[in-house]
Parts: structure tokens; C-alpha cells; sequence
């Protein structure tokens, strides 16, 4: 995706490095929260 620079995980957290003037940290929780609920999981931050 564009403006996503690395998505990791750490300690079994996700973490995603973006750009930030591509991208807003708000429309990142949003894709995240989407995409992780798709997969059948819980979002919690």
C-alpha cells in the first residue's frame, strides 16, 4: 500500500511504519481495525 512503509510484529503486537504525508495515522487504525477484524480477530489499542 502506498504510503505503508513496514508492517511487523513485536512482543505479539502489530506494528505499521507509514508515511505520514501519505497516509494519517486515523486511516491506518481504520484499514488495521478492518483487515484484523476480517481475519477474525479482535482490535484492541
Amino acid at each position: 500500500m502506498d504510503g505503508v512503509n513496514s508492517v511487523e510484529t513485536e512482543n505479539g503486537k502489530i506494528v505499521i511504519e507509514f508515511d505520514d504525508a501519505k497516509l494519517t495515522e486515523q486511516n491506518i487504525l481504520k484499514i488495521s481495525r478492518e483487515n484484523i477484524e476480517k481475519l477474525g480477530y479482535r482490535f484492541n489499542h
